[in-house]
């Protein structure tokens, strides 16, 4: 697995942290999480954003060639983690988390999004 330059997680946190700005407190108002992890979390930058809007307990967790220099957590809140099946690297992960709370969300917010 290569490591990415750190212009990447740069970008990406600038580019995560507008985007989670305005999810984020959506997600607060709807389901109002007590704990957040997060897996394939970069930098931690959406988990930093929970941080900000009073989640207490976040969790990240991505590759081994993860930058935690660059970590907007706390390094004792991220673990580095190589995700493989029995067979070999995973191709692809996913999560319906996002879609079932958009399913759910009222249709006049939903718009919005």
């Amino acid at each position: 697995m290569r490591e990415y330059p750190e212009i990447f997680y740069r970008r990406n946190m600038l580019q995560g942290r507008s985007t989670a700005r305005e999810t984020v407190p959506l997600v607060m108002e709807l389901i109002g999480p007590k704990s957040v992890v997060d897996v394939g979390c970069s930098a931690g930058t959406w988990l930093a954003v929970f941080e900000e809007c009073g989640v207490k307990d976040v969790f990240g967790i991505d590759g081994f060639y993860a930058r935690k220099e660059l970590l907007e957590i706390p390094q004792e809140r991220f673990l580095a983690h190589a995700c493989k099946s029995p067979s070999g690297w995973t191709g692809l992960s996913t999560s319906s988390s996002p879609w079932r709370w958009l399913s759910i969300y009222p249709k006049n917010r939903r718009s919005g999004l």
